[in-house]
């Protein structure tokens, strides 16, 4: 089933300390507005923006981001990075808003 605009997007992971999840499409063209960015409350992870080459630390985080609108797309995308010391889930969703 081919993916339409408006259709939602997510990811979950588990990561181990120090590694991390690119929240991006893996379409070129394809851009996603993320909604919630869910991890443990208590737990830390940092919340990068990149191109791929250029990164940027946008924050420190100890409980979920809910309710935002982060912009991705191929080449301009989130990672989150598990700097809690312990393996973790996280999390990822919002809709697909141009194909």
């Amino acid at each position: 089933m081919a993916v339409e605009v408006g259709d939602m997007t997510y990811g979950q992971a588990q990561l181990i300390d120090q590694q991390s999840l690119d929240i991006v499409p893996v379409t070129v063209g394809e851009e996603w507005t993320v909604h919630n960015i869910s991890i443990p409350y208590g737990y830390a992870c940092e919340l990068y923006h990149t191109d791929g080459t250029n990164t940027i630390k946008v924050s420190t985080l100890t409980n979920s981001l809910l309710s935002y609108s982060f912009h991705c797309n191929a080449s301009s995308y989130y990672t989150i990075k598990n700097v809690s010391g312990y393996t973790i889930y996280v999390s990822y969703d919002g809709v697909v808003s141009q194909v």
